[in-house]
């Protein structure tokens, strides 16, 4: 059971709904304009009855509340009044050693009260931050019930009303360790329903204007017979969004800078204006005890970070690509895409759609910050990283993936859940950060997505050939453990093998460059990996502390680098020497006792900077150079 305070009554559609959907809430106060309820040790099955009972009582106040259902103690009291007595367990509930107290007061101490969740279904805003005052609040209505965020003791905030806390106040909460989103997150339902009812009804209109439907009655039909459809799909969207939140969480821990440098680019194009949303700045984040934004923070980003990816990708090709009529068609329910496929293109708002499909389905699952991040450091435009995003999410299958891991039916604690969905995303940002680091041009095409698939599938069947034995072995287990916790085997191969998919590209770019089998190209770059003693290094780089921004964007570019020269080196002891990669790093053996000797001085240390990997990177790319008894008989020559 959840307890729980609230803010409405149950004749409102959002308190109303939001309190009957679980039998086992216990609601132990709660109060609107009218009344102040008090049951301080309810009953949840009775309560539960009761309260769908005025739910369905047309009209219906706290004063209906069946007065044999409260628990002894409780009642239902005017919020005007001037003296209502508090009983013994409403006293100890509330922490109190008042008999009595006003209306107003009565409230301030619900709002303090704890409990697991306030639930806000109400007019007016109750929650300010402690610097702010009731004029810049700007809710007089409420001035005398209004408190402090830092006197809540709720665990979690969920705002089904708009403005119930000021931004300021959700993030000094969200600082004290409360759990809340904004009313933006949280009542996004409403939004998200009507957008779809009126693009539904928009296309039938058109449907009615070609007689592919009868007339009204049809089409209402139709919409009532649509609405449970439309009702998962809008709730399956709203489920995304709050998890982008909490990964966007979890990614501030190494990659706070990037969020900050989404900010910038935001402000920089007049799209959003931090001091607006009181978004705080770099220096200030990192002072607060936990290094991070808030989720109030998070989610204003996210929603900014939408609209600018929805208008990049309004202006660019892709939603009249085969893949943006994809994401139309599975906007709209299945019965409707099915019946009337062929005319979705036709609906006059089918670009606007497509492109919001997209840009949600990318921010949600990849984060505020990435595609802006690869913006930065690739130099591609948003609609570019946009389009190999989509590519590779549908090349690895993100979606069954995801659905099995973040799915109403896996039971993991949400760290294991966040910890593979995270990784899914930064082996898809390694994928698409290779891709255009190369200059890859890969068209967001069905074919060419069909394509792919197959040679990740053939790439995965080889890694037990090139992988050594205890990686092979550790590979397996890891397979039958997720398939034992409850992932099909399709998902659980694929999440065992995410840190090898990153050599993927690299790998098929090799076979494509040299006219040679997957196979052969992935034994070849994993040994040269192994000689060069690169993932060794990768290793060591990762444990360098990064303090501000530029030391994150050192990291990614010595990442990048890294991974750059080991295929450039493969590359070479192909061309050169025919894949024999002893013969090719033999002739630069004093090279390679330079690189040897480095990384032996760099092991088991800790290094403060980044400095030895930028002289390690210049040790490998002279090995890029021609091989020492090559440049020796060029200089002989040259000299005779």
């Amino acid at each position: 059971p959840l307890t729980v305070i609230g803010i409405g009554d149950m004749s409102g559609d959002v308190f109303g709904n939001g309190l009957l959907q679980s039998d086992r809430l216990r609601l132990l106060a709660a109060f609107d304009h009218r009344h102040i309820f008090l049951d301080p040790d309810p009953d949840p099955d009775r309560s539960f009855l009761e309260r769908r009972r005025l739910f369905e009582l047309p009209r219906s106040s706290w004063t209906d509340y069946n007065p044999h259902a409260i628990s002894p103690g409780g009642g239902v009291f005017p919020r005007e009044a001037k003296d209502i007595p508090l009983s013994p367990q409403v006293r100890r509930w509330l922490g109190t050693r008042q008999r009595s107290i006003d209306g107003p007061g009565l409230i301030r101490m619900i709002l303090a009260a704890p409990a697991d969740l306030l639930w806000n279904g109400g007019i007016g805003t109750y929650v300010k931050a402690d610097g702010e005052t009731h004029q810049e609040v700007g809710d007089r209505a409420n001035d005398d019930v209004r408190i402090d965020a830092r006197d809540l003791r709720v665990r979690v905030v969920g705002e089904g009303g708009n403005l119930g806390f000021t931004q300021q106040a959700r993030v000094e909460y969200s600082l004290g360790g409360g759990r809340i989103n904004i009313d933006a997150v949280d009542n996004a339902g409403g939004v998200s329903c009507s957008d779809r009812e009126v693009n539904l009804k928009i296309f039938m209109r058109l449907l009615m204007h070609n007689g592919q439907l009868c007339d009204m009655e049809e089409r209402d039909r139709l919409l009532a017979d649509l609405s449970e459809d439309v009702c998962q799909a809008v709730l399956y969207d709203c489920g995304k969004q709050g998890l982008c939140v909490s990964l966007d969480r979890a990614r501030c821990g190494d990659r706070l800078e990037s969020f900050f440098a989404q900010m910038e680019s935001l402000a920089d194009g007049g799209i959003l204006d931090p001091s607006a949303h009181y978004l705080p700045t770099l220096k200030q984040a990192t002072s607060r005890s936990e290094r991070a934004l808030t989720r109030p923070e998070l989610a204003v980003l996210m929603a900014y970070s939408k609209m600018q990816m929805y208008h990049a990708l309004l202006h660019s090709t892709l939603p009249e690509k085969p893949f943006g009529r994809d994401c139309l068609r599975h906007y709209f329910p299945a019965r409707v895409s099915d019946r009337f496929g062929d005319m979705l293109a036709s609906h006059p708002l089918a670009r606007e759609i497509a492109a919001t499909v997209m840009a949600n389905r990318i921010i949600n699952q990849a984060g505020s910050a990435m595609c802006g991040r690869l913006c930065r450091q690739t130099g591609a435009d948003l609609p570019e990283v946009a389009a190999l995003y989509l590519f590779f999410d549908a090349v690895l299958d993100g979606a069954h993936v995801r659905a099995m891991l973040a799915g109403e039916n896996n039971p993991w604690p949400f760290d294991r859940q966040a910890e593979w969905l995270l990784r899914l995303e930064n082996t898809l940002e390694e994928m698409c950060r290779w891709a255009l680091v190369r200059n890859l041009k890969i068209p967001l095409e069905p074919a060419v997505i069909e394509a792919f698939k197959k040679d990740v599938a053939s790439y995965l069947k080889i890694l037990d050939d090139i992988l050594p034995a205890d990686a092979m072995q550790l590979r397996t287990e890891m397979t039958g453990q997720l398939i034992r916790d409850g992932l099909d085997g399709v998902a659980a191969r694929q999440c065992a093998a995410l840190s090898y998919l990153q050599d993927f590209l690299p790998v098929a770019n090799l076979a494509l460059l040299t006219g040679e089998n997957l196979l052969t190209m992935a034994s070849l770059l994993a040994e040269v990996k192994q000689h060069l003693g690169l993932t060794e290094i990768l290793e060591q780089l990762g444990r360098v502390q990064a303090l501000e921004r530029w030391d994150r964007l050192a990291w990614q570019t010595l990442y990048s680098k890294f991974g750059s020269v080991g295929f450039d080196i493969a590359l070479s002891v192909w061309r050169e020497d025919g894949g024999d990669c002893h013969r090719f790093l033999a002739k630069r053996s004093s090279r390679m006792r330079v690189l040897r000797d480095q990384q032996v001085r760099l092991k088991g240390v800790s290094p403060p900077d980044y400095h030895p990997f930028v002289v390690l990177m210049g040790t490998l790319e002279s090995l890029l150079g021609p091989g020492e008894r090559e440049k020796s008989g060029q200089h002989t020559e040259s000299v005779l």
